[in-house]
Order: C-alpha cells, then sequence, then structure tokens
C-alpha cells in the first residue's frame, strides 16, 4: 500500500528550495568531481580521458612555448651588437610547439562535442527510465512536471557543462602548476600576486553559479504554462476552436506577460552577471598591470634580463589565462553540481526496487476491489473512498454514474495504474501488490476515453496495444476487423503503413469515431485476460455503439470486460452494474434489478430514456427521420391503405 504522493512531493521541492541556501566551499569540489567522473565515465568511457589528456598536453606545450621563447629571446638580447644571430632550432622549435597547441585544443573542443552528446544521451536515458517507472499517480501532480521540466531546461544540458568543465579543469591545473613552477624559476616575485588575483574570480564563479540556479527554480511553474501556452498557440488539433471563440487573442496576451515577467527576471540576472563580469575583469586587469609594473621595476633595478622579462611577462600572460580557465570551471562544476543535486532528487522518483523479485502473477481469473481509496496527489478530498467491485472471467460488468463520479479513477486501479492508498487489489484473491506489477498489467487492456493519437502508422497504432511495433499483419487486420475499423483502414493510401495524422507528410487524418476504432482496436489487439473499456463509444454513432456493445459479450467469451460508460441503454444486457456517485459506489446489480430498486440508476436510465424518445418523437414529427431500412412490398401496401 502506498502513501499519498503529494507528501513526498512537498518533501522533494522543499529539499531543492533549501539547496539554494547552502553554501558551496572548495570542500565541496572532490565530492562534485566524483560526481561528474563518475557520471562521465559511465557515459564516454575512454573517450574522455583522451579529452584530458589533450587538454593537459595543450597546457604543457604552454610550458615548451615560455622555455623556447626565452632561448630565442636570450639569443638575440646576448650577442654582440650589430649581429643578428637567431637560435633557429628553439624558432622553429617555438612555432612547432604553437601549432600543436593550437590543433590539441582545437581536437579537444571536438572530442569534448562527442563526449557531451553521449552523456546527454546517458542522462536522458536515466530520465526516461524514471518516467517509465514512476507511479502514474505522479503525472497528476504540478510539481512533478515543473521537476521535469526544469531538468529538461537546464539540468539535462548540463552534462556538456559538467564534461567541458572537468576536461578544462584538469587542464587548466595541470598548465597553472606547470606555468607557476617556470614563473618561479623565471621570476618568482610575480607568482604571489597572481595567486592572489585568482581570490576574487573563484569567489565570483561562485556566486554566479547560485543566481543561474535561482533563476531555474523560480521560474520553472512560468516557463512551464509559458511552453504549454506555446504549443496551444500553434498547435494543429487547438486551431479551430481558437478561432471559432477567438481566443487566440486572450491566450496570446498571457503568453506575452509570462514572456515578459521571464524576461524582466532574465534581465536582472543578466545585470548582476554583468557586474560580477566587470569586478572580475577589473580584479585581472589590476594583478595583470601589477605583474607588469613589478616586471619593469626589476628591471630598473638590474634584477632581470630583457630575455627573463620576456619569458616572464609571457608567462604572466599564459598563467593568468589558466587561472581564468581554472576559477571559470571551478565555477562551472558549482554551478552544475546544484542541477546535478536536482537531477539525483528526481531519480529519487523512482520505486526502490523490490529486496526479492516479484512473481509473475496467475492468468487472471478473478479481479477485486476491497475496500479501496485512493487520492490524487497534492488533493485532499479522496477521488474514490471504501470501494468494493468484483468481475470474474467471462463476465461482463459495467460502472456507470455521472461526470466525476470516481468512474475512471476506478479503471485505472483495476488497470493497475495506481496503487491504492487504502484497501487492497486482490488478483484471484491474493494480494496483487505480490505479483509482478508489470506482468500484472500484461494481463489488462486498457481503452482510455481520452486515447492517445499516435503520429505513426496505422499498424503501429494498432501493434502498440501489445507494446510491438512489429506485429504480425494478419493479426493486426484481425483486432482492426474486430473494432470495425478494417474497412476504412485498408481505403488509406497506403493502407495499414499510412501515417495518420497531419503531423508528417503523407499521413491522413481520421474522423473522432474512426480513431476510437483504431484504438478499440489496439485493446484488442494486447489479447488481454481483462479488457477495460472507459467511454469506447463516446465518438461512435448511434448504430456503431449498438453494434459494437452487442458483440462484446462474443468477442470475449473467455475474458473479463469492464465497460465505463455513461450511456447506460448500453450495459442493459451487463452481468453486473455498479452505480458510482460521489467516488462511492451506491448501488449494485443487474438493469432489472437496479430499475426495481428504484435508486440512482432508475433516475438516471428514466432521464436518458425519456430525453432520447422526446427526440425522436419530435423529430419524427418534424420529419427528420427517415426509415433506416427501405419498407417491403407488404409494409408499402399497408401503408398505402
Amino acid at each position: 500500500m502506498s502513501e499519498p504522493l503529494h507528501a513526498d512531493e512537498d518533501q522533494l521541492f522543499d529539499l531543492l528550495i533549501q539547496a539554494r541556501g547552502r553554501k558551496r566551499s572548495l570542500r565541496k569540489l572532490p565530492k562534485v568531481l566524483g560526481q561528474a567522473v563518475k557520471t562521465v565515465r559511465a557515459a564516454a568511457g575512454w573517450l574522455v580521458w583522451v579529452g584530458i589528456a589533450a587538454q593537459v598536453v595543450s597546457a604543457l606545450l604552454s610550458v615548451v612555448v615560455i622555455f623556447l621563447a626565452e632561448r630565442v629571446l636570450r639569443s638575440l638580447t646576448d650577442q654582440a651588437p650589430g649581429s643578428h644571430h637567431v637560435d633557429v632550432p628553439a624558432f622553429l622549435g617555438l612555432v612547432g610547439a604553437t601549432l600543436a597547441s593550437s590543433l590539441i585544443s582545437t581536437f579537444a573542443q571536438q572530442l569534448q562535442r562527442l563526449v557531451s552528446d553521449r552523456v546527454e544521451r546517458s542522462t536522458w536515458e536515466h530520465v526516461l527510465g524514471v518516467a517509465e517507472a514512476v507511479e502514474l499517480a505522479r503525472y497528476e501532480s504540478p510539481a512533478f512536471f515543473d521537476h521535469l521540466r526544469r531538468l529538461e531546461a537546464n539540468a539535462l544540458i548540463r552534462p556538456y557543462s559538467v564534461t567541458m568543465g572537468l576536461a578544462n579543469l584538469v587542464g587548466a591545473a595541470v598548465g597553472s602548476a606547470a606555468l607557476a613552477a617556470t614563473l618561479l624559476r623565471v621570476e618568482p616575485p610575480l607568482l604571489p600576486v597572481l595567486v592572489i588575483g585568482a581570490v576574487p574570480l573563484l569567489l565570483i564563479a561562485r556566486r554566479t553559479a547560485r543566481l543561474e540556479f535561482d533563476l531555474a527554480v523560480d521560474t520553472a511553474p512560468m516557463n512551464r504554462e509559458r511552453r504549454y501556452l506555446r504549443e496551444v498557440l500553434i498547435g494543429r488539433a487547438e486551431a479551430k476552436e481558437l478561432r471559432a471563440f477567438e481566443a487566440f487573442g486572450v491566450l496570446r496576451r498571457r503568453y506575452d506577460e509570462l514572456y515578459d515577467s521571464w524576461h524582466d527576471r532574465l534581465r536582472r540576472l543578466v545585470r548582476s552577471r554583468t557586474a560580477l563580469g566587470l569586478v572580475g575583469g577589473g580584479a585581472t586587469s589590476a594583478v595583470t598591470l601589477l605583474s607588469v609594473a613589478l616586471l619593469f621595476f626589476l628591471i630598473a633595478q638590474g634584477d632581470t634580463s630583457l630575455a627573463a622579462a620576456g619569458a616572464a611577462l609571457l608567462a604572466v600572460r599564459l598563467l593568468s589565462s589558466q587561472i581564468q580557465q581554472l576559477t571559470s570551471s571551478i565555477g562551472d562544476l558549482f554551478e552544475s553540481s546544484l542541477f546535478l543535486e536536482d537531477l539525483d532528487q528526481f531519480f529519487a522518483y523512482r520505486p526502490p526496487a523490490p529486496s526479492s523479485p516479484l512473481p509473475p502473477p496467475p492468468d487472471l481469473k478473478t479481479l477485486r476491489l476491497s475496500g479501496v481509496s485512493f487520492t490524487y496527489p497534492e488533493t485532499q478530498q479522496p477521488a474514490v473512498r471504501d470501494v468494493d467491485i468484483e468481475v470474474r472471467q467471462g463476465e461482463v460488468v459495467a460502472l456507470v454514474g455521472e461526470n466525476g463520479s470516481g468512474k475512471t479513477t476506478v479503471s485505472k486501479l483495476m488497470g493497475q495504474l495506481y496503487e491504492p492508498g487504502a484497501g487492497e487489489i486482490l488478483w484471484n484473491g491474493e494480494r496483487a501488490a505480490d505479483y509482478d506489477p508489470i506482468g500484472r498489467r500484461a494481463q489488462i487492456s486498457v481503452t482510455f476515453q481520452d486515447f492517445v493519437k499516435f503520429a505513426l502508422s496505422a499498424r503501429n497504432n494498432i501493434g502498440l496495444g501489445a507494446g510491438r511495433l512489429d506485429a504480425p499483419p494478419e493479426e493486426i487486420i484481425d483486432a482492426a476487423r474486430r473494432a470495425g475499423a478494417d474497412e476504412f483502414l485498408q481505403r488509406l493510401p497506403n493502407g495499414y503503413e499510412t501515417f495518420l495524422g497531419k503531423e508528417f507528410s503523407g499521413g491522413s487524418d481520421l474522423s473522432m469515431g474512426q480513431w476510437q476504432r483504431v484504438a478499440i482496436a489496439r485493446a484488442f489487439f494486447r489479447q488481454a485476460r481483462l479488457v477495460i473499456l472507459d467511454e469506447p463509444t463516446a465518438a461512435l454513432d448511434p448504430r456503431s455503439e449498438y453494434a459494437l456493445f452487442e458483440r462484446v459479450r462474443t468477442l470475449f467469451t473467455d475474458r473479463a470486460v469492464v465497460l465505463v460508460t455513461h450511456r447506460l441503454s448500453s450495459v442493459r444486457s451487463a452481468d453486473r452494474i455498479y452505480v458510482l456517485h460521489g467516488g462511492q459506489v451506491v448501488e449494485t446489480g443487474r438493469h432489472e434489478e437496479l430499475i426495481a430498486l428504484d435508486g440512482l440508476y432508475a433516475e438516471l436510465f428514466t432521464l436518458q430514456a425519456s430525453a432520447f424518445t422526446d427526440d425522436i418523437s419530435r423529430r419524427r414529427r418534424l420529419g427528420a427521420i427517415r426509415p433506416l431500412v427501405a419498407p417491403s412490398k407488404q409494409a408499402r401496401a399497408r401503408r398505402d391503405r
């Protein structure tokens, strides 16, 4: 039995908010690096080490460049007046080292693109794994969607930042150490100046990381609404209704308001980051000027040669660049660590694996909801309360009631899509939770009222009923025939290989009733022990609806069938009818028994029947209804007499 999910949502989101206030320090860096290394190694393997090695070699070549530059300068400054001798081997080596450093840097950058793509794919695989394993009820939580969208917009691009930051960090650290050693040999007084200058850069990097994370957390709900409105405003399915109700303008204004609000927050962030960047740039410039002034002072005092000063100046320039890259990489890792922590919290949604694999369930013969209650996340009122419903093999059971009575929620509980908050679901008399949930769902087929219209071929639309894209054509056609969909699918331009919908070139759209038949064919194709049809005829015409319900018992003679509908005339032949009201079962019995009970079912049935007969009588008086079948000669003769 699962606990209410909204409490866990609130705790996870609170942890996320609290993360903004946590101080980040260099003591956190090993943990961040360990997490980054684990992520990158798992996804890219040896490629990441090649990239890091390239960065290190490129950094070490900077030391070689300084050494060779000093030799070239010394050969020019130490020779006699009028002499023009240049150390040619050192000069050629300087050119070669510079070229090699440039080529290796370019190679490392391109390799990082490949590595980051692998890391991003690996991260998506983990996210999709959570999306597959998480309880369906999570998708009823706005906080869950905010979290997911925040990852999509921020955390899922962080693997690139981590990969790049890690490689740059290693390369910059090695390069900084080597250049510092070189500078210590050439001009020791300059090194403390550069080290002190790195401190404000590191503090600025930490502050920038926190600003980015704050923006992502605070604007996640706003940006999710904005993206939704954008999809509505450009959506094909929504276009007709937006124009029919002249709703485009008001939704566009709401979209613009959200975008303006986001842009204001982004503008404030840009101002803050610009100010921090100016402070960092000023600190770097001050350090450089101080280093140059110190060099001039040493030259004026005669404490250093021109060649050593030139080499030191080059070392200062390169070391400053390496220190900037080092602090920037540390800042990137700090920033990425905030989002990676967010990613880890999303992974925590995955239900824990059982200590031992659950056994597969036996063939379903009886499914019973015993005292079941269920509350959706972030709501207080239970959707269903203390529900007792049973369906047995070979039976047709109907769930009826007014809108909002809990019919669809019960159907999802019976379909093993929700775990009850109270009570138990019994599988052949045993606790369903003691069996493998995937195995349970494999024996159940559900057609939802809001079924999905997949932008795939007709064959694949039906084959997905059994989770297959390679189903044999004859099985697909058989399921379509039983659902009454074969005739119009055969007439499509490419038959069953025609893409359904207009999302892709060459696709053919269907009417709502035809789409519903495809959805029913998907349920038939599954060959399940329990078939749940939630409003399966909502888009069908009366003739098709009557034919389908008449065929249900013959189509599923050896299976259990649950019909969820508000059309009471369709369930008169059901073995048992459960009437729901306010999330509870208020009446149970066959049609005749419920009519005799003269309760809610009888009231609803009478209302529907009277409305239908009144409409038929009115239309007949107006001549709007013609016989469905041409009258026979005898009938015409009787009519003429």
